[in-house]
């Protein structure tokens, strides 16, 4: 409970905040990519109940002569580049922050397709707490991407969510995010997935 009024209490300041920039990206995104202006992905989040996750497209829809898409890398527009090197594609989760399915801070929202296609079994209690916009696997992948594989990741979120709830630690992983980001760490992600990482964070 008190997680989730640390939640709202955030995304009602944060919104205050943000909202001048929101809409100025909403709007060169519109300009450049046209519509839709959001990327929508399925995840899966507590209770392994599945939801959509927002972003800003990063990527147009530039097809070859066959009508098959070009590789992401050629769709990727430069604005879509700074987006994913500041992260600010991932500024409408505050959406799903807002609506309950996610929080500021825990497991990476997990794509129900990713963890078959590697292979990966996530274990039950990375579901018992809802996914973060940040948390200690989406840092460690920014600061160790060598060796943030998904195993990897998923050990580190089951160290999270088994740990007992704390405003310190998620306040202080916060706080490695908002580092990051002026640090400007590039992510270069493609659009159906994410990534971000310093050194191991206070878990």
């Amino acid at each position: 409970m008190k997680k989730r009024v640390f939640d709202l209490a955030l995304s009602g300041a944060f919104l205050m905040l943000a909202s001048p920039a929101i809409a100025a990206l909403y709007c060169l995104t519109r300009l450049t990519l046209g519509k839709p202006v959001f990327f929508l992905q399925e995840r899966v989040g507590k209770d392994g109940e599945k939801f959509t996750i927002y972003k800003f497209r990063t990527m147009s829809n530039e097809r070859d002569d066959t009508g098959a898409l070009l590789p992401d890398e050629k769709r990727v527009t430069r604005i879509g580049q700074y987006l994913r090197k500041t992260a600010l594609d991932e500024l409408p989760q505050i959406v799903n922050i807002i609506k309950g399915d996610m929080s500021f801070v825990g497991p990476r929202p997990l794509d129900p397709q990713d963890y078959k296609r590697n292979g990966a079994n996530p274990r039950p209690e990375i579901f018992s707490v809802k996914p973060g916009l940040t948390g200690p696997s989406q840092l460690e992948t920014i600061f160790s991407p060598e060796q943030a594989d998904l195993k990897r990741r998923l050990e580190i979120d089951f160290e999270y969510a088994t740990t007992p709830p704390s405003i310190l630690r998620d306040s202080m992983i916060m706080a490695w995010t908002v580092a990051v980001f002026f640090k400007g760490h590039n992510k270069n992600k493609p659009e159906p997935k994410n990534s971000i990482d310093p050194p191991a964070p206070p878990r």
